[in-house]
């Protein structure tokens, strides 16, 4: 363990990263005393003990979004910004370039807290919470989708099971 360069921008609860094979790649969260959630980020260089603050992203800030590393652009998708406001959309952001471009809306319902990973050809999103808190109705969305970064479209998968057996058909009284 050691000491790292501080960051450029302010810590946040929720802020999700990737690593791209030569810097750690950070946005979004929540911060400060009224939990506003962030739009910012940054790029942390290891080798030189350096943070470089990211351009303006193109989507509104969010907490509870997820983050993958396709090879050459960091894509982030879906979160929650305040209560009852969840997303569906996100942004890839291109170390190289330093540049942002939006995602499109995925086929499946705005969720946080769910998760993501690279196939090698498709960013895989399941799971998560359709709603904001999960003392809600349905307390797992089970909806898969795909996205594709070079056609730059997404497509409805099979659903997932939930984590735990238990939670298959848990549901509250509405």
């Amino acid at each position: 363990w050691g000491h790292i360069a501080e960051a450029t921008v302010p810590p946040t609860g929720g802020m999700v990263g990737a690593w791209t094979g030569r810097q750690l790649v950070v946005w979004g969260g929540q911060g400060g005393d009224d939990h506003e959630p962030a739009a910012d980020g940054a790029a942390y260089d290891p080798g030189m003990d350096r943070w470089a603050v990211l351009p303006a992203s193109p989507i509104a800030g969010r907490f509870g979004a997820s983050a993958v590393w396709t090879g050459s652009e960091v894509l982030f998708w879906g979160g929650q910004g305040r209560p009852n406001t969840l997303f569906s959309d996100g942004a890839s952001y291109a170390p190289a370039t330093r540049r942002w471009r939006v995602v499109p809306a995925a086929p499946i319902g705005a969720r946080t807290s769910h998760q993501a990973v690279w196939t090698g050809t498709e960013m895989v999103v399941w799971g998560g919470f359709g709603r904001c808190c999960p003392i809600d109705c349905v307390i797992h969305d089970p909806a898969a989708a795909a996205y594709d970064p070079v056609s730059d479209k997404g497509r409805r998968i099979a659903d997932a099971r939930p984590p735990r057996p238990e939670y298959v058909g848990l549901r509250f009284s509405c």
